[in-house]
């Protein structure tokens, strides 16, 4: 495919535009929408009308002019937006999703819902503003301003022109921009559309040559020709042409020089005295008559506008997530080395090799620092998607829903962004579903109609947490205990002797579920399951805290990295393991008359507190580490649970690259995965959470 290198570029654009037209949707819907509100989306539909066109998905193109229509309908009369207008915007923006779905997986952009959302969106125009302001519509939205139609100035129209002579009445520059592309511009209907976006950062495109439509179409056969009028300088506007990727060169003609030199006839085109500059590999030299053009500054200003013009300051650059993954694992290995030649260089005692080791060390602290900050990025990324998701389970479900977002700046690493999405959605659907309580049974509470979803972010030392709470009903215990008894999970003793948060473990159990009826948002009790194992495979934990009556939080916690951490290494029964740093309470020295024993059990006598201890050694069916005292015990805590583990020696604190264990040894719990040392040894990573899940509570 000819197009395919820009194919990955135009899906990030197309899903940030769909995001973007999803969020004002929502502020249409909630009534915070004005005139600037159906501009935005207007050039958001537009856009992707271009660009899907120019990439040759026609359905995606249609589909889209079509939402052009109804928002210049709805643009023009804004008091007849009401829901049926709204669920017809949402239903094209699901379909434009479900397209760019199609493309990224097979390379087309054919759904079986297309038609429809068609002629529902022509049946929504057609009842807003009739057959023929329909029309009006499509004629504008598929120009995106007044076209013109063949090569003349006289073509622009008269509302065109009118607008000129009011822009320069009002001391505003305004005349034809000439862009000439490179001869190998590849697709340059595409390079088009990047062009005209790029100046409407500099001012208002009132005709163009060729038309928008044929631009989009690719007939391109000499230089492109805009009429601007301008909110900046025309330096600017050249500067903003040039900017762009294959342009070689960008004229400005004013509007009174291009009347003079034809008396109106003749569009603008290479040759015409204007102000001009060229790429930074082309060697054109300005004419005397761009010495001053419009602004009065020389034309030495303007080819340094054109090197650092208005986009000089946007240093954004999109990186493919791979190549940061490739380079976190270089960065692994330049880990391991430097731990390598710490050890060597403490082994010789030599002074300059233990200098160039601790510059080592700094200097890859600091790379380690800077990979870091490139895969972190904001939570608002995540969180930006659900608002729609709410708005659509609230119509779904007949509740009044508001979801609450804060700490949208919290960054997490891209990895846990791009997998955390979907067990959000089913935390999100549980709460909507289960948690909050109809209209009625909360006013018969005295609560508020409008139930609230709250989603929040915050990082608290070596992790970062996310929350899902609502203010609704809690979790039914006792219902729990139940159905947890019905379906042989428990004994009805043993489940009466359980605490809540022991019963709350319940409902990640697969096929658990409280509900009585199966929907079509939850109830088949594979939600809770899905998620607790994707908090996992992350290396995160879940909880979950509940108050009858006044609502539920899910608590997710999650490592700040997932393949370098700080761990203690230490030696049990000559084996050496890494307990993670955050994972760890206390170190302390044991003596015999600190143990006990309650119901058959070794417990530590730790700060008044009974802490099931663990004989490390022992438990690897190798030498106890309980032999000398006192004995060195390592205190781990994971929320309210603690435990303590008997080890030989204490290894010190170590910078570790988490390495998996792979398929073959993926049902081992006990270890989360490995590490290569320095010397070449080999360490296990203990999984902390697995060993206290076992241990339970201990106070």
């Amino acid at each position: 495919m000819e197009n395919a290198q820009y194919l990955q570029a135009f899906l990030d654009e197309s899903e940030d535009n769909l995001q973007l037209l999803n969020d004002l949707c929502l502020q249409l819907e909630r009534g915070e929408g004005g005139d600037q509100t159906y501009a935005v989306m207007f050039r958001a539909a537009h856009t992707l009308k271009g660009m899907s066109a120019s990439m040759g998905f026609q359905s995606m193109a249609t589909v889209t002019h079509r939402l052009e229509d109804l928002l210049g309908a709805l643009r023009d009369a804004p008091d007849r937006a009401d829901s049926a207008c709204l669920d017809g915007l949402f239903a094209g923006l699901d379909c434009l999703a479900a397209m760019l779905a199609q493309i990224r997986a097979q390379g087309s952009d054919d759904v079986a819902e297309a038609t429809a959302v068609v002629a529902q969106l022509n049946g929504l125009c057609t009842r807003i503003s009739g057959a023929a302001q329909v029309a009006a519509a499509a004629v504008a939205g598929a120009s995106g301003a007044a076209t013109v139609a063949g090569t003349t100035l006289n073509a622009a129209g008269a509302d065109a022109r009118s607008a000129v002579e009011q822009a320069l009445a009002a001391g505003m520059p305004a005349g034809w921009l000439t862009v000439t592309l490179s001869s190998d511009c590849q697709l340059k209907g595409a390079r088009a559309v990047l062009l005209a976006r790029a100046l409407e950062d500099v001012g208002v495109c009132l005709a163009s040559v060729p038309s928008a439509e044929q631009m989009q179409a690719g007939e391109i056969s000499g230089s492109l020709a805009f009429l601007l009028v301008l909110s900046t300088t025309p330096e600017a506007a050249v500067a903003a042409a040039l900017n762009v990727s294959e342009v070689e060169r960008a004229q400005w003609l004013p509007w009174t020089e291009a009347e003079r030199a034809d008396n109106g006839a003749t569009a603008p085109a290479a040759g015409l005295p204007a102000a001009t500059a060229t790429s930074a590999t082309g060697q054109a030299v300005p004419s005397a008559s761009a010495a001053a053009p419009a602004g009065g500054r020389p034309a030495a200003a303007v080819r340094a506008a054109g090197e650092g013009g208005p986009r000089s300051g946007d240093r954004t650059l999109r990186v493919p997530v791979e190549r940061l993954d490739t380079l976190m694992n270089l960065l692994s290995e330049l880990v391991i080395e430097k731990t390598r030649l710490q050890v060597y260089a403490q082994q010789a005692q030599a002074p300059v090799l233990q200098e160039v080791s601790d510059r080592l060390g700094r200097v890859t602290g600091d790379l380690q620092a800077a990979v870091m900050s490139l895969r972190m990025v904001p939570i608002e990324m995540l969180f930006q998607r659900f608002p729609r998701l709410v708005r659509d389970l609230s119509k779904t479900l007949g509740k009044d829903i508001r979801l609450d977002m804060s700490g949208l700046e919290t960054e997490f690493d891209r990895t846990i962004i791009d997998e955390m999405g979907e067990a959000l959605v089913h935390l999100i659907r549980n709460s909507a579903d289960h948690g909050l309580e109809s209209a009625d049974q909360r006013r018969a509470a005295g609560k508020p109609e409008t139930g609230v979803i709250a989603l929040r972010a915050y990082t608290s030392g070596q992790y970062v947490y996310i929350e899902v709470a609502d203010d609704g009903q809690g979790i039914h215990v006792e219902k729990v205990r139940q159905r947890a008894v019905e379906r042989g999970l428990t004994t009805a003793a043993a489940a009466a002797e359980l605490a809540d948060e022991e019963v709350y473990e319940f409902l990640f159990r697969s096929g658990f579920s409280t509900a009585d009826q199966v929907s079509d948002i939850s109830g088949r009790g594979v939600g809770l399951d899905a998620v607790r194992q994707k908090v996992e495979s992350l290396g995160g934990r879940i909880h979950i805290a509940s108050a009858a009556g006044q609502g539920t939080t899910f608590r997710i916690q999650l490592p700040l990295t997932l393949s370098i951490l700080q761990a203690l290494l230490v030696e049990a029964g000559g084996y050496l393991l890494a307990l993670p740093i955050g994972s760890i309470e206390e170190v302390v020295f044991a003596r015999p008359h600190d143990l006990r024993t309650v119901h058959g059990r070794t417990v530590l006598d730790y700060r008044g507190h009974l802490v099931p201890l663990v004989d490390t050694g022992a438990w690897l069916e190798s030498d106890s580490s309980l032999q000398q005292t006192p004995w060195r015990v390592v205190i781990c805590r994971d929320g309210a649970r603690r435990m303590a583990f008997a080890v030989n020696q204490l290894l010190g604190q170590r910078e570790i690259v988490h390495k998996s264990l792979g398929e073959y040894l993926r049902g081992v719990r006990w270890f989360a995965g490995a590490t290569l040392l320095g010397d070449g040894r080999i360490a296990l990573i203990a999984d902390v959470h697995h060993w206290l899940s076992l241990a339970g509570r201990s106070n």
